[in-house]
């Protein structure tokens, strides 16, 4: 079975002995399962900077597992080695699950590093990070699998994903960016009208598939429709305003 990990950056290192390996472990049970060492990947390039990584991905066609934990664990000529937080495959029954770097492209001028250089991408190095970006994802398709349901046609993955995308960019400006929201210079607004028309396409194409292809309810949109924990919650709280279109109740998110 294949799997594919995207958008792994390894951790900075000081010392001029670059990351030379990427080992990827395979588990049943995430942290606490037993990992299995599937594949090794000899990094080519090597990072020319070790100081500013370059972010890779992985495609490895010996995974055994449908809904199985990935792992990547950076290793040097030294063998000291650096573990990834580990990654659930859900892909195999949740195929319009998007990339962190489908979400980034929406908010392109978020993926800024510490250098105030643009990535394209979330990474270790971006706020918000990758390991944050793809918990909102997760944040995301709790909200909408509800209505897609695991498995879905081909025909519509393509359109659920963008909305998938796109209720995660709305996310992440409202946990990471909310008083640029209150301040008119978020791009949440905009975002939201993108999602809102996606999501009508996706309900009229699935329309066009079969007559049970329709979702029995509007989706809500409001601030009140949605998750109320996302990692890491923002600084601060906005009061109600209707003018934002936020709804927000004053609840920690």
């Amino acid at each position: 079975m294949k799997v594919t990990l995207t958008d792994y950056t390894p951790v900075e290192v000081y010392d001029d002995v670059p990351w030379t390996q990427a080992l990827l472990y395979e588990s049943p049970s995430g942290e606490d399962g037993t990992w299995t060492l599937i594949e090794t990947f000899t990094l080519d390039p090597v990072d020319p900077d070790p100081e500013n990584p370059i972010t890779r991905e992985f495609t490895s066609d010996l995974a055994t597992l449908a809904n199985g934990w990935y792992q990547i664990v950076w290793q040097n000529a030294d063998l000291d080695q650096s573990k990834t937080p580990p990654v659930q495959n859900l892909q195999a029954v949740r195929a319009y699950r998007p990339l962190v770097s489908d979400v980034a492209g929406w908010l392109r001028t978020r993926t800024v590093d510490t250098n105030a250089q643009e990535q394209g991408t979330f990474t270790a190095a971006t706020r918000p990070t990758y390991e944050q970006a793809d918990r909102v994802i997760d944040g995301a398709m709790e909200k909408l699998e509800a209505k897609f349901g695991p498995n879905m046609q081909a025909e519509l993955v393509g359109s659920a994903k963008n909305v998938v995308a796109l209720r995660a960019a709305m996310m992440i400006e409202l946990s990471f960016f909310a008083d640029q929201i209150r301040a008119d210079r978020s791009p949440y607004q905009e975002l939201k009208a993108l999602y809102e028309e996606a999501l009508t396409d996706w309900q009229t194409e699935r329309r066009s598939l079969g007559p049970d292809g329709a979702p029995d309810t509007p989706d809500d949109t409001s601030g009140n429709a949605l998750p109320r924990a996302i990692f890491p919650p923002p600084a601060t709280r906005i009061p109600s305003d209707s003018s934002t279109g936020l709804g927000w109740d004053g609840a920690i998110w």
